[in-house]
């Protein structure tokens, strides 16, 4: 059972590395593309608010371009450290 935490950390290493190596498929938005492209669009959006500090954030940016490879809807990231408006 000693192995298993060891295999599991082995996965994630190589899952960001295999993430951080795909072409990134969302966009990011400022205030003013997010009204344009988001809130006046026709598109749905999946969007992920960040902070580039973030532990959990930098975390789930990989997953979040892998998740949106698979739908059929835009995706926008919002810096909410450059935009806190």
């Amino acid at each position: 059972s000693w192995q298993r935490p060891a295999a599991r950390s082995c996965l994630v290493v190589l899952t960001c590395c295999v993430c951080s190596s795909l072409p990134r498929v969302s966009v990011d938005l400022t205030p003013d593309s997010f009204r344009s492209l988001v809130l006046s669009g026709q598109d749905h959006w999946v969007l992920d608010f960040y902070a580039p500090w973030c532990g959990p954030c930098q975390h789930f940016a990989p997953e979040f371009e892998v998740l949106i490879l698979k739908g059929e809807v835009r995706a926008g990231k919002v810096d909410c450290q450059a935009h806190y408006q």
